[in-house]
């Protein structure tokens, strides 16, 4: 069976048979050179010996015509190793040719749900609690977002606590490995809620996701210190297997019960000021203004205040940064700390799961 999809940058062929799928660019869509899948032979991972399990895979995009190619591979990749799987993608605001390829997707691969829409500016603001100098939305908040729709898709098809659920940055440097990802799946430890991949930038050896990063020793990122943090983030590689408090790294694996109840955040929540007071964090006296520009708030405080600093040694001082009128952090942070409230808190970095970013 062939196919073939026209683009503004030459043409897409696809050639499909039982046991090999090949995708064939003429073009570079961003690429360093023409791209071709082969998935020749892999039979599809339902032995006797296969763990018994459901994988759904998520992810979000926008304007990623640079890596469209390495997706649609992933696509192949999953139709042909685990064809009772699922893949969700949830899309805004393009607009390069990402959406373009979404037939190309749907052709590959019969289990992918996608929504795309396009949100107007007075809709991406409503979204955002924080705002930069000129009132644009926050980007971190946008993507917050995003993953929200992502996690609504999957909770309307009907994630199960035995689920496995793969989620991965779509801007990727390379297609995803699924038979190792698989792999890991069949070794989950037992004790484990998630697995965040060893996500490496293009040198193919340093870690990239330092924003995402949290553990005992880097617990705080810019909502309590401030733009120092990106003045001192020290990049590192990963060798050993880390137990961490958060990450993500372009691709973590969750337990399906980990989806549930659960939501993304770019500005503090009540579960991340619960999780830093049970780590014993104190911000002290904070400066609240500087030339009449506010620096920060108490956004959970309980007080009692003087002059508008409360005298209470637990109260969080949140502090903006990164350009925003708003204290704002990564959203994985967020979405972790409710794991971890919750005593879904596991997390293991793995230096052999590999993701390569563009960053």
């Amino acid at each position: 069976m062939y196919h073939a999809f026209r683009y503004m940058h030459g043409y897409i062929f696809i050639a499909q048979c039982k046991h090999r799928t090949i995708v064939r660019s003429t073009a570079y869509f961003g690429i360093r050179q023409p791209y071709e899948i082969r998935v020749i032979g892999i039979n599809a991972i339902t032995s006797d010996n296969a763990v018994k399990m459901r994988i759904l895979f998520g992810t979000i995009m926008r304007n990623i015509e640079a890596s469209m190619m390495y997706v649609v591979d992933v696509c192949c990749q999953i139709a042909q190793q685990l064809p009772d799987s699922h893949i969700f993608i949830y899309e805004n605001n393009s607009d390069d040719i990402t959406r373009a390829y979404f037939p190309l997707l749907q052709t590959l691969n019969q289990n992918i749900h996608i929504q795309s829409e396009t949100l107007v500016m007075a809709e991406q603001l409503e979204l955002c609690k924080a705002r930069t100098w000129d009132n644009k939305p926050c980007r971190m908040e946008l993507i917050a977002a995003a993953r929200n729709k992502l996690l609504k898709m999957l909770d309307t098809f009907g994630v199960q606590d035995d689920d496995y659920v793969v989620m991965f940055d779509a801007d990727m440097d390379a297609p995803l490995n699924i038979q190792q990802i698989v792999m890991r799946i069949q070794t989950f430890p037992q004790d484990v809620d998630a697995i965040f991949a060893n996500g490496m930038n293009r040198n193919r050896r340093t870690y990239y996701d330092l924003y995402a990063y949290r553990d005992r020793e880097n617990l705080y990122g810019p909502e309590i210190i401030g733009d120092s943090f990106w003045n001192n983030m020290k990049s590192f590689e990963v060798t050993t297997h880390r137990q961490i408090l958060s990450g993500f790294g372009g691709l973590a694996i969750y337990r399906g019960r980990c989806m549930k109840d659960n939501s993304y955040s770019a500005v503090p929540t009540a579960d991340l000021d619960a999780l830093y007071k049970s780590l014993g964090t104190k911000t002290g006296r904070p400066t609240l203004k500087h030339n009449g520009v506010l620096l920060g708030m108490y956004l959970f405080g309980t007080g009692p205040f003087a002059d508008g600093v409360s005298i209470n040694p637990n109260d969080i001082f949140y502090v903006n940064n990164s350009g925003y009128n708003f204290p704002v952090v990564c959203e994985h942070s967020t979405f972790h700390a409710r794991l971890t409230m919750r005593g879904q808190g596991t997390f293991l970095l793995d230096p052999s799961l590999h993701y390569f970013s563009t960053h």
